[in-house]
């Protein structure tokens, strides 16, 4: 207890050294273009902001929007419910799946593709550069 939980080992950083891949995808999380490293930032991976990344669903906006709409005693559309996430650490993020606040992501890969436009920069990532991304965020 004086020392705190201990993560488990990450089998992904084996050496100091990264992989190729690794590498390559670092080079991708903080090319400003991609747009990772912007939100995720400083020791412990977190601008300490909140963001609408799209991962909330349809229910979960009809919900907020009638309790918004029984306070002001008005009527509000769910399609305008903004719903900001605070931007998770990525550290140890290789042992924490799913992903997201309601587990839709199965993957990594997966949350990177769903939230392409939403969660930096990813639409125009090719499979092999995406993979490379993934070989990174799993080194954290």
């Amino acid at each position: 207890l004086t020392h705190g939980l201990v993560p488990p080992p990450n089998p992904n950083r084996q050496t100091a050294k990264l992989s190729d891949a690794a590498q390559r995808g670092k080079l991708l999380f903080n090319d400003p273009k991609v747009g990772c490293g912007g939100c995720h930032t400083g020791g412990d991976g977190t601008s300490a902001t909140s963001h609408d990344v799209g991962v909330a669903d349809k229910a979960e906006r009809v919900a907020v929007a009638q309790r918004i709409a029984n306070k002001a005693n008005k009527p509000v559309a769910w399609q305008t419910i903004q719903l900001p996430y605070d931007t998770p650490s990525l550290r140890g993020v290789w042992h924490t799946a799913p992903y997201f606040h309601n587990g839709r992501a199965a993957t990594l890969k997966q949350a990177l593709k769903m939230t392409a436009n939403t969660m930096g920069h990813t639409a125009h990532l090719t499979e092999p550069q995406l993979d490379d991304l993934v070989m990174y965020l799993k080194t954290l």
